[in-house]
């Protein structure tokens, strides 16, 4: 029942899953959601990457002010599953969308704008490459960042990948 084995929440996930009107929000409540996705569960890491759901989740890491939800997306990002990094390096859309929510600002303060931080961060530490050739195609990408620079987190994530890119 350790890491996330635990049948009744494994069921619990693929019961979620299997209801045509699943959505994001319901999953985040499902216990051993995070063990799950770090494991790889391969039904519920291709519904969390799928271009709605992967907007939903950078959504609600910007709007919703439950501690627990906050949480519990953060959670995903953290564990050793990096398929949702790894949207920032193969769809433009998704990480338009991720850093577009830094052009709106929340009632949130800087939560959401330090999670998605860290999260292109921990992206361009693992595919330098691709998420360069991803933030040089788009268009909004370094105006949103270049205009948040004042912004410590949006500061720091530049400097570090500056600093990773152009060694010395």
């Amino acid at each position: 029942q350790m890491f996330g084995l635990n049948p009744r929440s494994i069921q619990e996930i693929e019961e979620s899953l299997a209801k045509p009107d699943c959505s994001v929000d319901d999953l985040l409540k499902c216990s051993g959601v995070t063990s799950q996705f770090r494991n790889g569960n391969p039904n519920l890491v291709m519904f969390l990457s799928t271009e709605k759901n992967a907007k939903r989740i950078f959504e609600i890491i910007h709007t919703n002010p439950n501690r627990a939800t906050q949480k519990a997306v953060l959670a995903l990002f953290q564990t050793s599953n990096t398929s949702l990094h790894r949207l920032f390096a193969d769809n433009l859309i998704i990480a338009e969308y991720a850093v577009s929510i830094l052009d709106h600002p929340s009632e949130r303060g800087n939560f959401g704008v330090g999670i998605i931080s860290r999260i292109i961060s921990r992206a361009f530490d693992l595919w330098p490459d691709d998420v360069g050739e991803v933030f040089r195609i788009s268009k909004t990408i370094y105006k949103s960042l270049i205009s948040h620079m004042d912004n410590v987190c949006i500061f720091h994530s530049v400097q570090d990948m500056i600093t990773d890119s152009h060694k010395g």
